[in-house]
């Protein structure tokens, strides 16, 4: 299998896998100029609440179907108790969810005090639901390799998403409620297609002794996730706190135009990973790794340098009432590229069954992410929060490094990293500096930064030969 196969599934993955995410950034223009900015601060709040529960309600028992599906899928039996007992116990987790927040229902609301919100509250607790089962289905699609079943379901959730949402905010005027109604809709008629693709794996089956085992691998990751997504509930009561509703929409533009460092290059991991357990028993593994690694920084570069040099003309696309967001992109940006680095720098732990570290350096990190929060958000407001949060970042990748690197040593170029970095970190600040200095003259800019563009992804190109990347094969025994 060559480099350009995992190439490819990373780009059916992320496009499909995240076209949920896409349609929302696709949709921004419209919401941005339909919604005011408090109630894109609701919508903010909400949303991170409800991806805090879908990570925290399975208990990590998602990301355990892809590490152990191949240990049990040739056997029907091993399957059904290993599947079942992981559906069992999250359709389980989810009902007494459900009956938890009714009861907190408005203390919820009242908390936000942004109005009559009950409809979006209920969506939403649909679409926690309708969400685990989701990552159930895609988990099974993504570990079978079925790369076009998968790409199937999102499309169709993708299309009703972004049609209804257009619909019942632009024309039927439905603002928030409106968004929230075609979320819930487009779930229906996509977990019902989902859900025949992969009948063959659902079972209804508890197993303690199973889920024991299970929970021993996954419960490090849900901690993980659980300390994470503290931190980002953290931030948006800070802003709060400092701030305003408002200022949680600005930051949330922030977060979302941001975000599309993440969306490609999750994307890359949801084909990377199991790919690179499959591999962990081939003599010459390592040393695959180490080119993907190489590969993987690369890629970076370009993507996280586009973002830079073009955060301002994304800004006046997307939502150009937002300009208090510049700095917060810019950091945000590499807040999310640095933190990628987990799926290279953390192959170690999971090949050695040590996630157990992952948690030493979840909390490490969440200590100096809220730190320096606290500390800077009185002084810088909001690109407080983003700064705290790149710190945090740094000492997670760095950790996670430390540790898995003892446990199964990799010799990545460190160098080229930094360099890297480095590099970044001089973009950042000179397409800054251009925009200050140009103002208003977009033309001028945009040639002047395109320039700078074409110098890096030459140079980049040059890198790619020079480490005979184009080359690399990856030879997997499954």
């Amino acid at each position: 299998m060559r480099i350009r196969k995992l190439l490819s599934d990373s780009a059916v993955y992320g496009i499909t896998g995240y076209l949920t995410i896409i349609s929302g950034i696709l949709l921004t223009p419209l919401y941005t100029r339909m919604f005011t900015k408090e109630e894109y601060g609701i919508m903010d709040l909400f949303n991170t609440w409800n991806t805090f529960a879908m990570g925290i309600i399975p208990i990590g028992l998602i990301p355990a179907i892809i590490r152990f599906y191949p240990d049990f899928s040739t056997n029907h039996l091993e399957k059904k108790k290993n599947l079942g007992t992981i559906l069992t116990t999250i359709l389980t987790l989810n009902i007494i969810y459900i009956i938890v927040m009714l009861l907190l229902r408005n203390f919820f609301i009242g908390y936000i005090k942004g109005g009559n919100l009950n409809e979006i509250y209920f969506h939403s607790l649909f679409l926690v639901l309708a969400g685990l089962l989701f990552t159930y289905i895609t988990a099974i699609l993504q570990i079978r390799f079925k790369k076009y079943s998968y790409m199937i379901i999102t499309i169709v959730n993708f299309l009703i998403l972004s049609v209804l949402g257009f619909v019942f905010v632009y024309f039927f005027n439905m603002r928030l409620e409106g968004f929230y109604r075609a979320s819930s809709l487009s779930m229906i008629v996509t977990l019902t297609i989902g859900i025949l693709m992969v009948r063959k794996d659902v079972f209804f089956h508890f197993d303690k002794a199973i889920l024991k085992k299970l929970l021993k691998y996954s419960l490090p990751l849900l901690s993980v996730f659980f300390l994470f997504q503290t931190t980002n509930i953290i931030d948006r009561i800070l802003i709060m706190r400092f701030g305003s509703l408002e200022d949680v929409g600005i930051y949330n533009i922030g977060t979302k135009i941001s975000g599309i460092i993440r969306m490609i290059f999750t994307a890359f991991a949801t084909a990377w990973f199991p790919l690179a357990m499959s591999l962990k028993e081939n003599a010459d593994a390592k040393e695959t790794y180490k080119k993907v690694h190489n590969i993987f920084v690369l890629g970076g570069l370009v993507v996280t340098a586009g973002l830079f040099i073009f955060r301002r003309e994304l800004i006046l696309f997307f939502a150009p009432d937002y300009l208090e967001s510049y700095n917060t992109i810019g950091i945000l940006g590499l807040f999310n590229f640095v933190s990628t680095f987990i799926y290279i720098y953390s192959l170690g732990l999971h090949i050695k069954n040590q996630t157990k570290y992952l948690t030493i350096s979840a909390i490490a990190s969440i200590i100096a992410n809220v730190f320096f929060s606290v500390l800077l958000i009185s002084l810088i407001g909001a690109d407080g929060i983003a700064w705290g949060s790149l710190a945090g970042s740094v000492i997670w990748v760095a950790l996670q490094l430390y540790f898995s690197q003892k446990h199964y040593f990799i010799d990545f170029n460190f160098t080229l990293t930094i360099g890297i970095m480095a590099t970044l970190l001089g973009v950042m600040f000179l397409t800054s500096s251009l925009d200050f200095i140009l103002g208003p003259d977009l033309i001028i800019g945009f040639i002047s930064k395109s320039i700078i563009m074409m110098i890096l992804m030459f140079g980049t190109f040059i890198l790619i030969k020079k480490f005979k990347l184009l080359a690399l094969k990856l030879k997997s025994e499954k």
